[in-house]
């Protein structure tokens, strides 16, 4: 029997989509909380572009328990106006502002009547209590599977986030996305806004899209897995329920992960590089770079059908090109190999970008190389997993950048420390099939260790460190 395989993608979000089984929620609840950085808050999260900040696990342990049970999102950035925002395309569906209700919102959820969008906003609150109260109030009902509970801030506040100022994006805050559904231990690095939470009500309901380069927040759910049960945590922070335990990069079931991601779920760009993940596709003897080990068909909603170029083989992956010519929307995806057969949706869209990091986590330093007068050289070395040096590259340098799902843009735009930088040219990698690379000059302005950041037809990528000498 064929058995689901993870898709793994080095590419960002689609922005107006069919969310295959995003039916299965019924109910989003949207809380906005006052004021907080993403490094006041989580910069000492594990996995997170954070500088530790004020807070941490003993300090707020349950807002890391919720990290450790579902989602983070350390590139979510705050709107000028979230609540006014919100509450727009909240009127759009059934919904309710419960700010400065809860007790009415505790009660629809004891009576399973909430509507399809809930905001709360407290006008002022302990963070954590405030939040979790809420959270107890849906996992104490039997709304639990049916429901999705956002949670972000809506300013950044005193304390000031290391990430620098980029065009187009307010101060970066904290995010949370607590659902059964919801990845366990999920940290996702792609670029949001609160206009994602917009996004997310409308392909969610089926309503015309707003215009935005922001994504909808789809990407931390994964509807393969068994719906997980909540767990209700004690609103003073005192720790009652075990550790969830390590997320395995490799499970049985399949898992979301990729040598160089940058966390997408189910989008694609067409000749983007993706890998499936599963496992025992081969055994450790067998693994290697023969396309002969794997055969990958995708295949349309309409029944039509391609052969996907294989890169590699392995134990628990297979590496793959998507068809150049797959045409946009949903689309499935088969892997046989001589030991299993597994399947996996894909939502196809022109462009999905994404940064390849040395971490193999989707942030940290680029996987780059600098362009000098001098000639190319290597700009990072990984000694381990997890152990990868910053890029440096000499100053007034072109960063010649390997991505993916960036090929099919008309116009990619670079931001170096939140300096625009001119992109001198993009596209195909002459030597790997299916990776992009982008050459980005340096601006003269910038020095030191900063980000870069990727725009390709307004769509964002996910984030990198350099470092400027």
């Amino acid at each position: 029997m064929a058995r689901r395989f993870a898709i793994a993608l080095l590419v960002a979000a689609a922005l107006h989509a069919h969310r295959p089984h995003w039916d299965r929620i019924q109910h989003f609840v949207f809380v906005l909380l006052p004021e907080a950085s993403f490094d006041s808050h989580f910069g000492r999260y594990p996995d997170s572009e954070g500088s530790p900040g004020a807070h941490g696990p003993t300090t707020i342990p349950n807002l890391y328990g919720y990290a450790d049970l579902y989602a983070l999102q350390d590139h979510f950035f705050a709107e000028p106006d979230p609540h006014t925002l919100i509450k727009i395309a909240a009127a759009r569906v059934e919904s309710k502002d419960f700010t400065n209700n809860e007790s009415t919102f505790e009660q629809a959820c004891a009576a399973e009547a909430l509507p399809q969008v809930s905001l709360l906003m407290p006008a002022t609150a302990n963070d954590m209590a405030y939040a979790t109260r809420i959270v107890n109030a849906v996992a104490s009902s039997r709304l639990w599977r049916r429901t999705a509970i956002f949670i972000a801030w809506a300013r950044q506040g005193p304390n000031a986030d290391h990430f620098p100022p980029t065009p187009g994006l307010g101060p970066r805050v904290p995010s949370l996305v607590i659902s059964a559904w919801s990845r366990l231990g999920y940290n996702d690095h792609r670029v949001y806004s609160h206009m994602s939470w917009v996004r997310s009500i409308e392909n969610r309901f089926g309503l015309a899209p707003t215009p935005s380069s922001f994504p909808d927040l789809y990407d931390p759910f994964d509807f393969a897995q068994q719906p997980r049960d909540p767990t209700v945590l004690d609103p003073a922070g005192v720790r009652t329920y075990p550790p969830p335990g390590q997320g395995q990069i490799f499970p049985a079931s399949g898992w979301l992960d990729t040598v160089h991601r940058s966390h997408g779920t189910w989008t694609v760009a067409p000749g983007s590089l993706v890998i499936g993940y599963g496992d025992g596709f081969v055994t450790e003897e067998q693994a290697g770079e023969d396309p002969s080990l794997a055969a990958v068909v995708v295949r349309e909603a309409n029944g039509k059908t391609f052969e996907a170029l294989v890169h590699y083989v392995g134990k628990s992956q297979v590496n793959f090109v998507i068809p150049v010519d797959l045409a946009p929307g949903l689309a499935s995806a088969r892997i046989d190999t001589a030991r299993n057969r597994f399947d996996g949706a894909l939502i196809v869209e022109p462009v999905s970008p994404g940064l390849f990091t040395a971490t193999a986590m989707g942030q940290g330093p680029a996987d780059a190389d600098a362009e000098s007068a001098e000639g190319t050289q290597l700009t990072y070395a990984c000694a381990g997993y997890n152990n990868c040096s910053t890029v440096r590259v000499p100053h007034e340098s072109v960063i010649v950048l390997r991505a993916t799902g960036i090929r099919n843009a008309h116009a990619v735009e670079a931001w170096i420390g939140g300096v625009s930088a001119i992109v001198e040219s993009f596209g195909p990698d002459a030597e790997v099939i299916g990776q992009d690379r982008i050459r980005v000059r340096v601006p003269d302005a910038v020095h030191g260790r900063v980000l870069i950041l990727l725009a390709a037809d307004g769509i964002y990528s996910n984030s990198a460190q350099v470092e400027i000498q």
